[in-house]
């Protein structure tokens, strides 16, 4: 924990983004991932094959089998991501999140052809804790409903593949958690309010990779499960519909089971699983 809060007193982030939970939540996750990288083993590699697919499906259409530009949204910590692989394929990597950790770029000076870009993949958080804010003091304000800007996609002939790893479940989550924290049962926003505000941060992320002129890769876990010690399914939490991924053109390419949480990790008495799928859009 010590850790934890020292490495994130290094990273430069927007002080409403800090507030929110944003950065406390990566370096939490860093730290998972080091104390349970045999049992994420499984995910990590079934995701570096979804996306090692999705690189030759897109480089099959290429003329001499190079890419020019992938996009990588949410990839933060990389762990999930083949980078070695995909500075080869492409000429240009570029990682766009909400921020980069100062100790991940420092390893990646090796590589010449990776940029990273700062953005914000909702397009509205600011605006949304602007809301929560208001909530505290009483106000109530409509829930933002902008979309995301990306400037560096602005000439998309050039990026032949986006891909968004472990992203899409996250981008309601860290909100929903963000409000309950700061205004709990008493909120004065309806939770109606909340669930369409959850929707319109799915959809928007969904409807944004559909429209653009490049193969698309997503993976993404849907649904939440928790079993006892005898490996029981106690409860299942479907976190998104998968029919919102084929209601937007996508086709399931694979889907696995992610041990996120083995027992012990946050529970003597039960263990949490999730479901993941990948799946691809062509052009």
């Amino acid at each position: 924990m010590l850790l934890e809060a020292l490495k994130s007193l290094i990273v430069p982030t927007p002080r409403f983004l800090r507030t929110m939970g944003y950065l406390s939540e990566v370096i939490a996750i860093e730290s998972r991932y080091h104390r349970r990288k045999k049992d994420w083993h499984p995910h990590i590699e079934a995701c570096h094959k979804a996306i090692l697919r999705a690189v030759d499906r897109t480089l099959q259409k290429t003329p001499d089998g190079k890419g020019r530009k992938i996009v990588i949204l949410g990839g933060a910590l990389l762990y999930d991501i083949p980078l070695d692989r995909l500075t080869e394929a492409f000429e240009d990597v570029i990682l766009v999140d909400l921020f980069h950790l100062p100790w991940i770029m420092r390893k990646l000076r090796c590589y010449d052809n990776v940029r990273f870009m700062m953005a914000d993949l909702t397009g509205c958080l600011q605006d949304y804790h602007h809301v929560i804010h208001a909530a505290r003091l009483g106000e109530h304000i409509a829930m933002p409903q902008k979309k995301p800007q990306l400037s560096l996609l602005e000439d998309q002939n050039e990026v032949d593949l986006i891909l968004s790893v472990n992203l899409l479940s996250q981008l309601p989550a860290v909100p929903l958690s963000y409000a309950e924290r700061k205004l709990g049962e008493k909120s004065i926003i309806p939770e109606d309010d909340f669930d369409a505000f959850a929707d319109h941060l799915l959809n928007t992320h969904l409807e944004w990779l559909a429209g653009q002129k490049a193969d698309i890769c997503l993976i993404s876990d849907l649904e939440k499960i928790h079993y006892d010690r005898e490996g029981k399914a106690l409860t299942r939490e479907i976190m998104i519909e998968d029919r919102l991924l084929y209601q937007h053109g996508f086709q399931l390419d694979s889907e696995w089971f992610w041990d996120i949480a083995p027992l012990g990790e946050v529970s003597r008495k039960f263990s949490q699983s999730r479901k993941v799928v990948s799946v691809q859009k062509t052009i």
